[in-house]
């Protein structure tokens, strides 16, 4: 699906001072999302990769991930409310794992809540598959599914 935005989404790297703003797109979608200094935390480290959409000045999106060697565990992804359904979470992973792959990451792992059938069919969609189930993972008892995608 495309949606057209009043501007156009551009992609890039993120800075440790777009810390808040990740926070806030966390927080508007992920139960027990990552505060500011986590983000700040995290966007130091040498092992990080991540990528955010920008309409204009404004970030509408973002994917975090942490390296070790040849594999990448993607830690947290999220597309601003009135920016989702328009295919930027779709086409910001396309671009992020164009660039891990480049980089020489071959295996790119991540847990879904087994509720989130949005989700689930976009990292289908990108050629991720179910490998595993992490039982009462999530506040509530909802379970994690772990998946997981290849690089070719």
């Amino acid at each position: 699906m495309s949606t057209s935005f009043a501007k156009p989404i551009e992609f890039g790297l993120p800075r440790v001072e777009d810390a808040s703003t990740l926070a806030m797109l966390a927080a508007e979608s992920i139960t027990g999302a990552w505060s500011q200094s986590g983000f700040e935390s995290e966007l130091c480290k040498p092992s990080c990769r991540a990528q955010v959409a920008r309409s204009g000045d404004e970030i509408v999106a973002y994917v975090i991930g942490v390296r070790v060697l040849d594999e990448l565990q993607l830690m947290s992804i999220a597309v601003g409310s009135d920016f989702r359904r328009g295919g930027i979470g779709l086409n910001l992973l396309r671009r992020y794992l164009a660039a891990l792959k480049e980089e020489g990451v071959c295996k790119v792992t991540l847990e879904v809540e087994e509720k989130n059938l949005p989700a689930q069919q976009l990292y289908a969609r990108l050629g991720f598959v179910v490998q595993g189930e992490r039982r009462g993972y999530y506040a509530g008892g909802s379970s994690a599914l772990l998946m997981g995608s290849t690089l070719s």
